[in-house]
């Protein structure tokens, strides 16, 4: 995807992120403090080109206009979240996770649960594009 963010996944609260165009100039990598309220790994980051959006397990979801600065946002769940994608023909984020998590923001900061008929308490979504 070309909005996709490379990452590596961090167990502690260190992000470390690279991008061609929101973040990083030139490329290069550089690290990130994550709020202090977080407290799981990052699983998966994606961007709209202006802000990005991070989630990872007990429901984070992590929010940052510049990479640098990262501030905790609401899921609704406390399920793990494994994925998340931009899709623009939509103009939304999608995240998906354990127990049929299935989650939709147009702006990443309000996140609504997508109802889908496999939701199952041991359904996982490990992934969406």
């Amino acid at each position: 995807m070309k909005n996709m963010v490379k990452f590596l996944p961090i167990v502690t609260s260190v992000l470390l992120i690279a991008s061609s165009s929101l973040f990083a100039k030139d490329r290069k990598w550089s690290a990130a403090t994550l709020p202090s309220q977080s407290t799981s790994e990052i699983n998966s980051i994606a961007t709209d080109g202006k802000n990005a959006v991070a989630v990872g397990y007990n429901g984070q979801i992590l929010l940052s206009s510049n990479g640098k600065t990262w501030s905790k946002v609401s899921s609704g769940t406390t399920s793990s979240l494994y994925s998340v994608d931009y899709d623009s023909k939509t103009k939304a984020f999608y995240v998906s996770g354990g127990d049929g998590v299935l989650l939709r923001s147009s702006n990443g900061l309000k996140w609504e649960s997508i109802n889908h008929p496999n939701k199952k308490t041991d359904f996982y979504l490990l992934g969406v594009a």
